[in-house]
């Protein structure tokens, strides 16, 4: 399961770089912490409290919906995601669709 947060975090870095953001600099700073921590801590697996498990929670839904809108924004970017980010968006656009 590590690898696949390692994974993610490296994503997020690379989407956020070179944006000119302040606030993306910040995330990298935050992100590349988190990244040398968990690979530090890779083999060292340790319970969660219930207030990290939700800020972990909090952290992916807020990095989710990034994603999402970095999709969204950029048509181009869409067309070479994921199969599974472009069901996403096929499945939003079907049910905007049938209510109306």
């Amino acid at each position: 399961m590590s690898m696949y947060k390692l994974q993610a975090i490296d994503d997020l870095i690379r989407l956020k770089t070179g944006t000119g953001r302040s606030k993306d600099v910040l995330d990298i700073e935050e992100l590349e912490k988190s990244s040398a921590s968990w690979r530090r801590n890779e083999m060292a697996r340790t319970e969660l409290t219930a207030e990290e498990n939700l800020r972990l929670l909090e952290e992916i839904e807020a990095n989710r919906a990034f994603i999402l809108l970095a999709y969204q924004s950029n048509p181009e970017l869409l067309k070479v995601a994921d199969p599974q980010i472009k069901k996403l968006f096929e499945v939003a656009a079907a049910e905007e669709t049938s209510a109306w």
